[in-house]
C-alpha cells in the first residue's frame, strides 16, 4: 500500500506513467535543490518503501549525487529540472496534491490506480476537459475510490455519464471550476454519496430527479445555473440533509412546503433566484433551526489506511461559503455553528410568517431584496442567537420591536429601504450601527439617523 501527501514541502507533480505537468517558474533549476526535493518527497511516503523504486534515492547504490541518475527520475537536457517520475504503484490508496502550484492537464494515469480510496487535487490551476481517467476508474471491477477532489481549478467540459459507475464514491468535490452541460442523471447511482459540491461552476438544467435516489447526502451545494422548478421531493427524499445550498440559480416558482421536511437542516439558502410566492409558514418543522444546542453536522471527512504497523489518516473539510450583508464567508472548521436561512433576492411577497420567531437557533437571517410586507415581529428578539439580520429593500412598515435588545450577539443589521417609521428605540446597541443600516426609510427617525424624531426637537 502507498500513500501520499506532497502538500507539505514541495512543489512536485507525482506521476506514474506520464510526465509531469509543467512546473511553476519559481521552482528553483539548481540540481541540489531538486535533489533535496525528491529527498523529501521520499521522506513524506507514509508507507514502508522497502523494494519500492525510491528506496535507492540518496543512498549508496544511488551512487552519484546527481538526482538525474536515479531510478525513475527523468530530467531535462536542457535545465536539468525534473520533468518525470516514474514510480508505478497500483496499491495506492490516498493521494493528496491539495494546495500545490500544479497546472496543466489532468494525467490519465491515475485510471491504473484502481485500488484509490481518496485523490485531492484540488486548489491548483489544473486544466482541460474532465479527466478521462475518471470513466477508466468506473471500469474497475472492485471500485475503491471515496473521495474525489477536483476544485478550484480549471476544469472545463461535461461531468460525464460514467461518473456514476464509482458507486464507491462518498464525497464529490468539483466546485469552483469551468464545467458547463447538465449534472448527469447517472449521478443518482452514487447512493453512498453524503456530500455534493458543485458549486461555481456553469451547469445548467435542471436538478436531475435521480439525485432522490442519494438518501445519504448531508450537503448539496448546486450553486449554478441551474434553472425550473426547486423539486418538492428535495424534501422527502433527502431526509439526512443539513446543508442545502441553491443560491444564485435561475430557479422560479413558489418555495415547496416539503422543504419543511428536513429536520435536520441547519443551513438552507435559496436566495438569488426567481422565486415568487409567500414564505411558507411551516418554518417551525425545521427543528435543527429550533434548536439552541450544538450542531449535529460532523465537518471532518477522515481516510484511515492501514500501513506496515501503524495507520496513516488524511482528512478533508466541509465549506460552505454565506452571504451576509454583501460579503461572501467562507465557514470551515466552525461551519457546524452556523445556521441560517437565506431567501435574498429573490421576488416573495406577503408578509414574514410570525413563525419565523421559532428558530431560535438561527444565526443568520437574510429576507432582504424582495417584496415583502407588513411589520417586523415584535417578539422578533426570540431569535437571541442572531449575529446577522437583513431585512432590506423590501416594502416592510411600522415601528422597529424594542425586543431587538434581546439580541446581544448581533453584529450585522440591515434594515434600510423600507417603510418603517418612528423612533429608533433608544438604550441600545441600535445606536452603534452604521446610519446605512436604517437609511431610505423616510419616516423613521433618531439616533444613529441625523434626522430627528418630534420629541427630541
Amino acid at each position: 500500500m502507498a500513500i501520499v501527501d506532497l502538500r507539505r514541502c514541495f512543489k512536485l507533480w507525482y506521476s506514474f506513467v506520464v510526465p509531469l505537468l509543467h512546473m511553476s517558474p519559481s521552482i528553483n533549476v539548481y540540481i541540489e535543490r531538486e535533489r533535496q526535493a525528491l529527498l523529501a518527497f521520499k521522506q513524506g511516503l507514509v508507507v514502508d518503501t522497502r523494494g519500492q523504486i525510491v528506496s535507492t534515492w540518496g543512498t549508496s547504490e544511488g551512487q552519484n549525487k546527481d538526482c538525474c541518475t536515479w531510478k525513475g527520475v527523468y530530467c531535462s537536457n536542457q535545465t536539468g529540472q525534473v520533468v518525470e517520475l516514474q514510480l508505478g504503484s497500483q496499491s495506492l490508496q490516498v493521494l493528496n496534491l491539495t494546495d500545490n502550484q500544479l497546472e496543466g492537464d489532468i494525467t490519465n494515469s491515475f485510471s491504473e490506480l484502481c485500488s484509490l480510496r481518496s485523490l485531492g487535487l484540488s486548489n491548483n490551476n489544473l486544466s482541460g476537459e474532465f479527466p478521462k481517467f475518471v470513466q477508466v476508474l468506473s471500469k474497475c471491477s472492485q471500485k475503491q475510490l471515496e473521495g474525489l477532489y477536483l476544485s478550484n481549478n480549471r476544469v472545463s467540459g461535461k461531468i460525464p455519464e460514467s461518473i456514476g459507475q464509482i458507486s464507491s464514491l462518498t464525497e464529490l468535490s468539483l466546485y469552483g471550476n469551468q464545467l458547463s452541460g447538465r449534472i448527469p442523471a447517472s449521478i443518482g447511482q452514487m447512493q453512498l454519496l453524503t456530500r455534493l459540491s458543485l458549486y461555481g461552476n456553469r451547469l445548467s438544467g435542471r436538478i436531475p430527479e435521480s439525485i432522490g435516489q442519494m438518501s445519504n447526502l448531508v450537503y448539496i451545494n448546486l450553486e449554478n445555473q441551474l434553472s425550473g422548478l426547486i423539486p418538492g421531493w428535495l424534501g422527502f427524499e433527502l431526509p439526512k440533509l443539513v446543508i442545502l445550498i441553491l443560491r444564485s440559480n435561475r430557479f422560479y416558482g413558489r418555495i415547496p412546503l416539503q422543504l419543511c421536511n428536513l429536520t435536520h437542516v441547519q443551513i438552507l439558502d435559496l436566495s438569488i433566484n426567481n422565486i415568487s410566492g409567500t414564505i411558507p409558514k411551516c418554518l417551525s418543522n425545521l427543528t435543527a433551526l429550533v434548536d439552541k444546542g450544538h450542531s449535529i453536522l460532523t465537518i471532518t471527512h477522515h481516510y484511515a489506511c492501514n500501513f506496515g504497523n501503524g495507520i496513516f489518516s488524511e482528512s478533508y473539510d466541509d465549506v460552505a461559503t454565506l452571504v451576509w450583508k454583501g460579503i461572501m464567508s467562507e465557514y470551515k472548521s466552525t461551519l457546524g455553528l452556523v445556521k441560517s436561512f437565506h431567501l435574498s433576492s429573490n421576488q416573495l411577497t406577503g408578509e414574514i410568517p410570525k413563525e419565523i420567531i421559532h428558530l431560535g437557533g438561527l444565526v443568520s437571517l437574510n429576507l432582504s431584496r424582495n417584496h415583502l410586507t407588513g411589520q417586523i415581529n415584535p417578539d422578533i428578539g426570540k431569535l437571541e442567537l442572531l449575529q446577522s439580520l437583513d431585512l432590506s429593500r423590501n416594502q416592510i412598515d411600522g415601528r422597529i420591536p424594542t425586543s431587538l435588545f434581546q439580541i446581544y450577539g448581533l453584529g450585522d443589521l440591515d434594515l434600510s429601504n423600507n417603510n418603517l417609521s418612528g423612533n429608533i428605540p433608544m438604550g441600545s446597541q441600535l445606536q452603534n450601527f452604521d446610519p446605512s443600516a436604517f437609511a431610505e426609510n423616510p419616516l423613521l427617525c433618531g439616533l444613529p439617523l441625523q434626522r430627528m424624531c418630534d420629541q427630541e426637537k
